[in-house]
């Protein structure tokens, strides 16, 4: 390769790299956890962006706002919040084009690691066919699986492993040993009729949810045990 060649190229890999642009974040609705060190579960976290501000909920007990400024370079995305009368900013980054966001948090002068996933905001109910619903439920793209904890006016989280398999089976397998011992190793089958979802159990105990957004957000009560109210989402 000649020298200019070589150059030229050297030359659009660096505009490629710091091509960065502002971008606007209006609109965008996020849902997932904050770990904090030492915390045996887990936070449930949103957070929500429009034109100037995004609103960060951590625990549905502490709610951070603040002017974000959101920067975009091919699929990586950085945000950053700055909270009035917080020292730092938090910053949030994705290499994923905005579909995941990580970043941290400080929570009473606690650091919290947070890890998002992009959903509506608003949620509507899945239409279409039973068969092309129930087929999009199994598709082998899975979903990533949140068992919410509600108890004293908190918001808690885990997260677990649930599959909806071909075959008209599930499984569900926390990530917390506690949640685990209150489920057990459950699994069983589920049936699809529009819009809801039915798991049947080993014992024969049934739960039934409801399947949103073609599919991709789910979300079934589990009742409450020990004072706690228990809800799995699925998203997609």
């Amino acid at each position: 390769m000649k020298r200019t060649s070589v150059t030229l190229f050297v030359l659009f890999a660096l505009l490629g790299v710091f091509n960065v642009s502002a971008v606007t974040l209006e609109g965008k609705h996020y849902e997932g956890v904050g770990k904090a060190k030492g915390q045996a579960i887990d936070f449930w976290t949103t957070v929500n962006f429009d034109d100037e501000d995004a609103e960060i909920s951590v625990a549905n007990a502490v709610n951070l706002a603040g002017g974000y400024t959101a920067t975009k370079a091919g699929n990586n995305l950085t945000v950053s919040v700055k909270v009035p009368g917080s020292a730092a900013k938090t910053l949030l980054k994705s290499n994923d084009n905005g579909a995941t966001l990580e970043g941290d948090v400080t929570v009473n002068g606690q650091p919290v690691k947070l890890w998002l996933l992009e959903t509506p905001m608003r949620h509507k109910e899945a239409t279409g066919s039973t068969e092309a619903i129930a087929s999009a439920v199994s598709s082998s793209d899975g979903y990533t699986s949140f068992i919410r904890v509600s108890m004293s006016g908190g918001e808690m989280c885990v997260t677990s492993d649930f599959a909806f398999n071909p075959d008209g089976t599930y499984t569900l397998t926390c990530d917390n040993a506690a949640l685990q011992n209150i489920f057990g190793n459950m699994k069983g089958t589920y049936s699809i009729d529009g819009s809801k979802v039915t798991l049947t159990d080993t014992t024969g105990k049934t739960v039934t949810g409801t399947i949103y957004d073609d599919a991709t957000y789910i979300k079934i009560p589990f009742g409450s045990v020990s004072g706690m109210t228990l809800t799995m989402v699925l998203i997609r």
